[in-house]
């Protein structure tokens, strides 16, 4: 096994550990339609990170990086997604105690951070 081909391999490993990093997350938004304690501004951050990071990797033409940190892009994304979502329907749908004809509640796009 030449140097390159470990390299790509190891680069594939860290990627790998990586996007199971993120499957907790996943599932807790997801399927638990929990949100309470993430931050969106450092969900933000990270895809920011994550995207120039996918950018470089292209850039070197290094495979390993481009496919690994473009795969966790899309879970960090979809952490991102479902966590506006499940803030969004919060603030918009009354709760069981009020009543049926009071008026939604109105908020601004800023409360879901």
């Amino acid at each position: 096994m030449n140097e390159t081909m470990f390299l790509e391999m190891l680069g594939f490993l860290a990627g790998l550990i990586g996007l199971f990093a993120w499957l907790p997350q996943v599932i807790e938004v997801w399927h638990h339609k929990r949100h309470q304690g993430v931050s969106l501004p450092t969900l933000f951050s990270i895809i920011t990170a994550m995207t120039m990071w996918t950018v470089y990797g292209a850039l070197l033409n290094a495979p390993a990086m481009v496919i690994s940190n473009g795969i966790t892009l899309l879970f960090i994304l979809s952490v991102a997604i479902g966590i506006i979502r499940l803030r969004w329907l919060e603030n918009h749908t009354p709760s069981l105690n009020e009543e049926t004809s009071s008026p939604r509640r109105r908020t601004s796009l800023f409360s879901i951070f």
